[in-house]
């Protein structure tokens, strides 16, 4: 998936969250700076960035201004997808974090087979 336009990327995440019942919308102004797109289903919503999609390693200093900004706007739930993985470090920042999910790649090929066997 590294080798994947970052337009397929979005595709890819986007349709995961419409399959789940989420409407889609984009970023503007200054909340494109930490999220590509914004989620929000029955008066919840969030943030979710493929930002990270070709790195091999992501950690705090790469998610921690994301991180402050995603919750500045009370975001329910944030999500974080790259196609590496994410340091310990990130690991643990987002346990302190309860609306913040971050997703490796190894689990965004789990949710895109799972999501292609119920279609």
């Amino acid at each position: 998936m590294k080798n994947f336009p970052e337009e397929k990327i979005a595709d890819l995440v986007t349709s995961l969250f419409q399959s789940k019942g989420y409407q889609i919308k984009n970023t503007s102004g200054e909340l494109q700076k930490i999220a590509d797109f914004q989620i929000e289903k029955e008066g919840s919503h969030g943030f979710v960035s493929i930002r990270h999609w070709r790195a091999d390693k992501v950690g705090v200093s790469q998610i921690s201004q994301e991180v402050i900004v995603m919750n500045q706007q009370n975001s329910h739930h944030s999500y974080i997808f790259t196609t590496g993985q994410f340091e310990k470090e990130a690991g643990e920042m987002a346990k302190y974090n309860r609306n913040l999910f971050l997703v490796d790649g190894r689990q965004l090929n789990v949710m895109i087979a799972n999501a292609k066997n119920s279609a």
